[in-house]
């Protein structure tokens, strides 16, 4: 019944992701070697579900710091199964982190993107990127317009 009412079942999906990156991650520091000389490693305060993936907040311990978990970003977003992997640290305490874990592009061909500006979700504008009118690009191999100086040729060209 929970497998057929679509909020549980996003729910219970956005939960089955919070664990796995959790545990992912905890396995991936240790992998990496992203710990302390004693073998502490970095605390996963917090997990939680995002409309692209899964962020996660996590304590360093004395001895790390947010350029080594940086430096491993394609790692961690390969054993956390995402596309990318960011990370940030706060900006008022230096001992933690913010990893953000990318699944999802909302921006991708045929996604629709709903607005939370409109108060009613059924009458929010809707935006589909792959239905963007954009220009065609027909000048390019045209001459290029500008001023017209003396020191230079047909084209824009030094001489």
């Amino acid at each position: 019944m929970l497998a057929l009412v679509p909020w549980p079942r996003r729910f219970l999906l956005a939960r089955f992701w919070c664990l796995f990156t959790r545990h992912r991650l905890q396995r991936v520091f240790w992998e990496l070697r992203l710990h302390t000389r004693a073998g502490h490693l970095p605390w996963v305060l917090w997990t939680h579900a995002t409309t692209v993936g899964v962020r996660s907040w996590v304590l360093c311990p004395p001895g790390t710091c947010s350029d080594d978990f940086r430096d491993s970003a394609k790692e961690i977003a390969a054993a956390c199964g995402g596309r990318e992997a960011r990370v940030t640290a706060s900006r008022r305490w230096s001992l933690l982190i913010v990893i953000d874990v990318l699944r999802r592009d909302l921006l991708a061909p045929g996604t629709t993107v709903r607005s939370r500006l409109a108060g009613d979700a059924a009458l929010a504008p809707v935006l589909v990127p792959s239905q963007v009118i954009t220009r065609p690009d027909d000048d390019l191999d045209a001459e290029p317009v500008g001023p017209a100086w003396p020191h230079t040729g047909p084209g824009g060209i030094w001489s």
